[in-house]
Order: C-alpha cells, then structure tokens, then sequence
C-alpha cells in the first residue's frame, strides 16, 4: 500500500493512495483546498507508522513531491477513505469534517467501509460513498453549515 506525494501546476500539491489486491488496482487521490482542510490529520494518521525497527518513520515530515511512502493497512484504509468520500465534494468544511470523524474509526472500521466501497460493483458502492458521507457530514443542505462548523469545533476540543 502505497502513498505517493506529487506537484502539478494545474492541482499543486497531491497525495494518491494504491492499493493492489484479487488482481485490482484501487487509486485514490486528494488535493486542492480538500487537501489544505484534511492534511492535518493525514499527518496525524501517518505520524504512527513505524520502519522496520519500531522506531517512529516521521512520515508526516515527508509529504514532499516527489515522496513515495509504503504504509500499514490501518493507515491506509483510514487515509483511502478520507479520499474517496471527499471527492466531488465542494465544501472545505464537510471534507475537515469527514476527515476528523473517520481518524476515529478503529482499523475495522475502516477496513469494513472501503470494502463497501471497491468491493461492491456500481450503484450500491455509490449508495455507499453517499450514506457514509451523510452520516459524517450531514447532506449539505442549507442549515447544515453552522451545524458542521459547530461539529468541527467539538471535536476539536475533545
């Protein structure tokens, strides 16, 4: 599992996610403003991985272009679904949001909501990027902001 880092003029920096598993490649990518709003707590998602001696890899100080990072399967299933469930997704403030309430998922959790998302072919993966959207972050309609604001705020201070 595979974290890359790399810089384009049209999106600045990117993070993309790979995944090889039952002879399928599953990519993921986040950038832009989503990026600028979730990026802290990717750092805290990586800043436990371990090299191969137990000591911390301080893989959050090596999101630079170019950095290609190999990650543990609960790193990767929290930071891919960050991802994923960003996508088409305007407001800074819900991908914040989804990123900060999926880092509290245990690594079951997590692994058990990709699956839901690759494994299932067409619109029930899409019913399920839409409902786990929803039950992180609200629908998105007038209202919801103050609410996710407020949401943001608290967890923060936990």
């Amino acid at each position: 599992m595979l974290l890359t880092v790399s810089k384009s003029t049209k999106n600045g920096l990117t993070l993309t996610l790979t995944e090889k598993r039952n002879n399928q490649t599953n990519k993921c990518s986040i950038y832009g403003t989503n990026l600028s709003a979730c990026l802290p707590v990717i750092k805290r998602i990586i800043s436990y991985e371990t090299d191969d001696y137990g000591a911390p890899a301080e893989l959050q100080s090596k999101i630079v272009p170019g950095q290609k990072m190999n990650i543990t399967e609960k790193s990767f299933y929290h930071l891919a679904l960050i991802m994923k469930l960003q996508q088409r997704l305007q407001d800074r403030k819900r991908a914040e949001l989804i990123a900060l309430r999926v880092e509290r998922f245990s690594k079951e959790e997590a692994t058990y909501w990709w699956s839901r998302i690759v494994d299932l072919p067409g619109y029930p993966a899409r019913w399920a990027i839409e409902g786990l959207r929803t039950i992180l972050c609200g629908s998105g309609k007038p209202g919801d902001d103050e609410l996710v604001i407020r949401m943001i705020g608290k967890i923060k201070r936990n």
